[in-house]
This record gives C-alpha cells, sequence and structure tokens, in this order.
C-alpha cells in the first residue's frame, strides 16, 4: 500500500470516528472543512482577490488542508479519549472549537505557497 493510500485510509478512520461522536454526516464533515478553508484563507491569510481565486484551485492546497485537517482529528480525537460519554452536542462543541481557522492551528506548507505561486506566474506569463 502506497504512502498516498494509507493516508486516505487514515483520513477515512478518522472521519468515521469524528461522525460516530459529533452526529455529523460525511457531508456536514465535507461543507465545514471547505468553509473552514476558505475562512482560513480569507480572514487569516488576509488573501486577496487574486489569491482567493488561485489558492482554492489548486490540488497542492487542498492536499495540504486535508492533511492538516486530519492532525486536527487526530489531536481532537486523542483529547475526547478523556471526556467519554458525552451526547454529541458536547463533541461538536470541541469539535469546532478544534478546527477553529486562527493561526494557532493550523500552519500552511511553504510547498503549498510555492507552487501556488509558481502557477500564478505561469498564468500571469501567458497573459502577457
Amino acid at each position: 500500500m502506497s504512502q498516498i493510500s494509507k493516508a486516505r485510509t487514515h483520513q477515512r478512520l478518522l472521519k468515521a470516528k469524528v461522525s460516530i461522536l459529533t452526529g455529523y454526516s460525511a457531508d456536514e464533515l465535507f461543507n465545514m472543512a471547505v468553509d473552514t478553508a476558505f475562512t482560513y484563507l480569507r480572514e487569516i491569510w488576509k488573501t486577496d482577490e487574486y489569491g482567493m481565486e488561485m489558492l482554492p484551485k489548486s490540488p497542492e492546497f487542498w492536499a495540504w488542508w486535508r492533511m492538516e485537517w486530519a492532525r486536527i482529528d487526530q489531536l481532537y480525537l486523542d483529547d475526547m479519549k478523556h471526556r467519554p460519554n458525552r451526547d454529541h452536542r458536547y463533541y461538536r462543541v470541541y469539535y469546532e472549537h478544534y478546527h477553529k481557522a486562527d493561526l494557532n492551528n493550523i500552519f500552511i506548507n511553504s510547498a503549498v505557497m510555492e507552487a501556488s505561486a509558481h502557477k500564478l506566474i505561469k498564468r500571469l506569463a501567458k497573459t502577457k
């Protein structure tokens, strides 16, 4: 099994565990991840209009975002082991807190920024 396959399998397992604890459906978890990504770009990185157009189109950004999301899911699940037997509302509040888009818990990878910048330069060169 390749590293990518292992990572995807691990991410699916994390999502299933989170869904059980929080009661969120797979669609709700997906939408939360996408909405938080755009919030992160817009509010935390103060991404300009062009960046808001380019970064979400970048496969590197989404690959990185999925890995970051899984990393935070793992932190969340590790913490929740010490808080057993709660209802879905309790677990949801903590899940949303863990995934709040801020600079204290999500760190963008320089490779993502470089790949995005490279695409920007190529696009600008084509328009000239």
